[in-house]
């Protein structure tokens, strides 16, 4: 079944998401640089008053979503006009039940980030990879940048919703700024509950509900360039060894699967 709706709501809701999109660049714009005033922050984005090299950096913290595209905090951040840190936190201290990675795991990650470094070298951008906890690592990262913003997409998991909350709090103590981004689900659990606030346990009706809210927005693009922040020291993606070397039992998913997003494009191509 399709999710249009033929009386119009889905174009007001194309309009509220667009509305909505323009607000939160332009409030991730007053929060890095300070601009309180709409015609002051509206003259300055128009006419490029400030110069990146001035503004306080942004930090992208990648998790789940190695992509360019359809990626809302990525997306975000390019609009905001001040330099990105792209970040990716390798944390092997996530709390139970939260599940360490196996090594086919390991090996398609290593693989992805090599990819998503790749995509962000042909924008201007660069991958920074740090390994401990994630909370510890991105508050220390934005004491050393001088960053105002960190932003990142949200994956509805407990261990992960627990790990984002400590670094929102962390990032708090020092006065930096977060701002999560809806991720990985069609529709909000808040948005489909019964007159009781509960979930819905039967498929027709919480279909219905889905489709009352109109189509979902489209996918973001990828950002076309990224304002580059100044170097950091990170860490070396062989030196977290990820990749199987002695004995090196790779070669099947070497021969098999190219992970990235590309790969995925290509794929998803192919079966649509």
């Amino acid at each position: 079944p399709s999710l249009s709706l033929s009386d119009g709501s889905s174009d007001r809701k194309a309009m509220a998401e667009s509305s909505k999109a323009r607000h939160l660049t332009l409030l991730a714009y007053d929060r890095i640089n300070n601009v309180n005033d709409t015609p002051n922050r509206t003259r300055a984005m128009a006419v490029g008053t400030r110069s990146q090299a001035s503004m306080a950096p942004v930090i992208v913290w990648f998790r789940d979503d190695l992509r360019l595209s359809d990626h809302p905090a990525l997306d975000a951040a390019g609009k905001a006009g001040a330099p990105v840190i792209c970040l990716y936190v390798l944390d092997e201290t996530l709390a139970l039940p939260a599940r360490p990675l196996g090594g086919a795991a390991r090996w398609w990650l290593a693989q992805s980030l090599r990819a998503l470094q790749a995509s962000l070298d042909a924008i201007g951008s660069s991958l920074l990879l740090r390994k401990g906890p994630a909370a510890k690592v991105i508050v220390d990262l934005a004491r050393e940048s001088g960053a105002g913003m960190v932003f990142w997409n949200e994956i509805a998991q407990a261990p992960e919703q627990a790990v984002a909350d400590q670094v929102a709090a962390g990032l708090e103590a020092i006065g930096v700024g977060a701002q999560r981004f809806p991720g990985d689900l069609l529709v909000t659990p808040a948005q489909i509950r019964n007159k009781e606030g509960r979930g819905l346990r039967v498929f027709t009706p919480f279909w219905k509900r889905v489709q009352a809210l109109g189509a979902p927005p489209k996918p973001l693009p990828a950002p076309r360039k990224l304002g580059a922040a100044p170097g950091l020291a990170g860490d070396s993606l062989e030196g977290w060894r990820l990749e199987p070397t002695s004995p090196d039992w790779a070669g099947g998913l070497r021969e098999t699967w190219t992970p990235g997003e590309k790969s995925a494009r290509e794929i998803g191509r192919a079966h649509v």
